[in-house]
């Protein structure tokens, strides 16, 4: 079957507002429900383009092998959190060389960076109405409470240690959502790479959570790639370092981890601030064997990272998996910016949930191989896939080929 624009268009909308739109409050519509990322409009995206998606045989033979022997021998809902974090993974680099072979981009152009300008500035509305003075309207809240999962309308604790989430569902997580907008929008165009990164550094300002912090390292290592010349890139290392450890030492937040440390250690039994560390090390740690997962605090250390889920659930064979979802089709010698794609391997492997959208988009963005993207300097209607694609289904015609430069 041949695949048209129009139902390629489709599953880039659809992907798109996972980006865009990476939490849903499941919970307001369904009390028992879970689900805070949205990520079922990719699988409706997969509908749109089965081609894309099948066209690595190999990779659904693993996923159905992992999800067979989760369902055999894991816990009970082990083989469904397989499905949902390897099955968007795999779609997703496919869609991606689908575009790249075209001439397209996955992400409308300029929309990873304006989203990136929205989140800090709505996060800095929050910080003003939190600490300052009232200027978000009472509406406006009951609205973001009802659609965004565990938003807060008040300051997220009592003691200004923790940060403002922006629409995100935690501090952590708004971070998250923005090293992903970073990573997209800098591979786009890394002229404003500097940029982008002075507005994540505002965000970690505002967000105060150690994630935020880590991220901000990430990719401050990452854009010292585009520096030509190897002694600005060491001046610039230097002040860049400068500063982060003078924002650390006069963190709240670092300050509360570390007094955490000291007084219960970091065992993750203990401490919760190292929950999370477990959910990395216990599926590891089961190796070779299924990962059943423990409780500790009454929580249940479910898997968290791509490696640990493929490897905790999928024993030897989702440890083929994992590397050839994210080695199969991406080789660090061809991509332009080796740090940015470490920085998303990394993040995606050990820190956020696999179903998480924009940081599989993040990744395949930071290690794609260097090719020339469509200049923003060209007419809107030339490089606005988007705009097309609204056009074309209001028309209900065919869309017209855009030519690769």
């Amino acid at each position: 079957m041949h695949l048209t624009p129009l139902r390629l268009n489709c599953a880039k909308l659809l992907v798109a507002v996972c980006f865009v739109w990476p939490f849903i409050n499941a919970s307001y519509f369904f009390p028992d429900s879970t689900v805070e990322i949205n990520f079922l409009p990719t699988f409706i995206a997969i509908g749109f383009v089965p081609e894309l998606f099948f066209g690595d045989m190999i990779s659904v033979a693993l996923i159905a092998t992992v999800v067979l022997m989760a369902a055999v021998w894991g816990s009970t809902d082990s083989a469904l959190r397989l499905i949902i974090g390897a099955v968007p993974c795999l779609f997703i680099v496919s869609l991606y060389r689908e575009c790249s072979r075209r001439g397209e981009e996955l992400i409308p152009f300029s929309i990873a960076y304006w989203g990136l300008v929205a989140f800090v500035g709505f996060s800095a509305l929050q910080y003003i109405n939190f600490n300052v003075v009232e200027i978000i309207p009472d509406w406006f809240t009951k609205v973001m409470t009802i659609i965004v999962p565990r938003y807060m309308d008040t300051p997220y604790d009592d003691l200004g240690i923790r940060g403002v989430q922006g629409w995100a569902s935690e501090p952590s997580s708004a971070a998250m959502t923005c090293f992903a907008f970073c990573i997209v929008a800098i591979k786009q165009n890394p002229k404003k790479c500097w940029q982008i990164l002075f507005i994540f550094a505002v965000l970690t300002a505002l967000n105060k959570s150690v994630y935020a912090m880590l991220f901000l390292v990430l990719l401050g290592t990452g854009c010292l790639w585009y520096v030509k010349r190897k002694k600005y890139a060491l001046i610039t290392l230097v002040l860049f370092g400068t500063l982060f450890t003078y924002f650390a030492l006069h963190s709240v937040r670092v300050a509360e981890l570390r007094d955490s440390v000291l007084f219960f250690g970091i065992d993750q039994e203990v401490n919760r601030e190292f929950l999370r560390l477990g959910q990395i090390i216990y599926p590891l740690s089961a190796f070779p064997n299924i990962y059943r997962p423990v409780t500790i605090f009454n929580i249940v250390m479910q898997p968290l990272g791509l490696l640990p889920l493929l490897v905790g659930y999928g024993s030897v064979v989702g440890a083929v998996l994992y590397f050839r979802l994210l080695f199969g089709k991406f080789r660090f010698s061809q991509t332009d910016s080796p740090g940015l794609g470490l920085a998303s391997i990394l993040v995606l492997s050990f820190f956020s949930s696999p179903d998480f959208i924009p940081i599989v988009l993040a990744f395949v963005y930071g290690m794609a191989p260097e090719k020339n993207f469509i200049p923003a300097s060209l007419p809107a209607s030339k490089t606005n896939w988007l705009s097309r694609s609204t056009r074309m289904l209001a028309e209900g015609g065919p869309a017209i080929p855009q030519r690769g430069m």
